[in-house]
């Protein structure tokens, strides 16, 4: 990032992603961070549940036959991932137990209407970052894609607003 040239690198995820950013913004030098409906600790079941979730509106997305889908989940859901689910879950650990390394201004937003999960995870990051620049903000009528909620015009004014400080 730094080596190609950019002087300023701001970074923004999404539930998973959101994790990403929180590690990314621990161990290198970033300028912002945002942060959406990212959970502090997932159980390696359910987050094989959310990727098949995932995998199978994706597959409905590109046009896949219902028939194909399930064909192509099936074989998904057989494979060992448990493993590194585990991992994964670690890694989520990990990151959240060094929250007090990340100093940049961080905006955390979540959705009211999204698993309660979520709303605990935003409070705990909030109230474990060192950043003196740190905002939380709740969107009443988003679910967990909030990109894609009723709130999206709000949200993405909010996204400008804070990165442009």
């Amino acid at each position: 990032m730094i080596s190609e040239g950019f002087q300023k690198i701001s970074v923004i995820g999404l539930s998973i992603g959101g994790i990403f950013t929180l590690k990314l913004a621990q161990i290198e030098k970033i300028e912002r961070a945002i942060i959406l409906s990212v959970p502090i600790d997932r159980e390696p079941e359910r987050l094989k549940k959310r990727i098949i979730n995932y995998a199978y509106n994706y597959k409905k997305v590109e046009g896949r036959s219902s028939f194909q889908i399930s064909q192509e989940i099936a074989m998904f859901n057989q494979m060992p991932l448990l493993d590194t689910l585990i991992v994964f879950q670690q890694f989520i650990k990990s990151t959240i137990q060094n929250l007090d390394k990340i100093s940049v201004p961080i905006a955390i937003f979540y959705g009211e209407q999204d698993d309660e999960l979520y709303t605990h995870s935003a409070n705990v990051i909030y109230n474990n970052v060192n950043s003196n620049g740190k905002k939380i903000k709740d969107y009443k009528e988003s679910k967990h894609l909030m990109t894609l909620g009723k709130d999206q015009e709000q949200l993405v004014k909010d996204i400008l607003e804070f990165f442009n400080c």
